[in-house]
């Protein structure tokens, strides 16, 4: 008779998280200012814009659970 597999956890590095979330937070903050001009109507190559914040935040968003493990 075979055994359940049991789910093992993989380690997680607090440091390269941490470092990650910060460099996240760097990079929404960059959307952020493009969407700012965006909604002034000025010229963007921004047509893409609210799908990639909504990915940003996603991310974000797994990177914390992860942390939370």
């Amino acid at each position: 008779m075979a055994t359940p597999r049991v789910k093992q956890r993989v380690p997680v590095d607090c440091q390269i998280l941490e470092r990650t979330i910060a460099e996240m937070r760097r990079i929404g903050n960059n959307i952020n200012q493009i969407a700012h001009v965006s909604n002034m109507h000025q010229p963007t190559d921004s047509e893409y814009l609210p799908h990639v914040l909504e990915e940003h935040i996603k991310t974000l968003k797994f990177i914390r659970e992860m942390r939370l493990k």
